[in-house]
């Protein structure tokens, strides 16, 4: 690294949804974190990648306050808001569905711009 240089930082997180065929998975939770780092005597650099998969059950689903009610792996219930409205008529109560959280952040330098 140099006076000047700029370090860089991205992070993206996105939420994705599938609904499965009955009896394909049972409620459950898993997860993983990956994480790098640039090689020795290159520029500095990392990032980290946490993905968490929840199949939960659909428990009530409310058109009105665009909400849905999840039941998890334990017997908790969530309730979650649902972003796009048309996901409704792509599901119904008693319902699995598979839900992808997905957090990455990476950190870069790059060189001082040439004055």
């Amino acid at each position: 690294m140099r006076r000047g240089d700029h370090v860089v930082v991205t992070y993206f997180e996105s939420v994705a949804f599938q609904v499965l065929k009955p009896g394909e998975a049972k409620p459950g939770i898993s997860g993983a974190v990956e994480a790098a780092r640039a090689q020795p005597g290159t520029r500095p650099g990392a990032a980290v990648a946490e993905v968490v998969t929840v199949v939960a059950t659909i428990v009530k689903l409310d058109r009105k306050a665009q909400q849905a009610t999840l039941r998890g792996p334990e017997g908790k219930t969530v309730v979650v808001d649902v972003q796009n409205p048309e996901n409704f008529n792509k599901v119904k109560v008693g319902d699995t569905v598979e839900i992808t959280y997905t957090e990455e952040l990476a950190i870069d330098v790059q060189p001082a711009p040439k004055r």
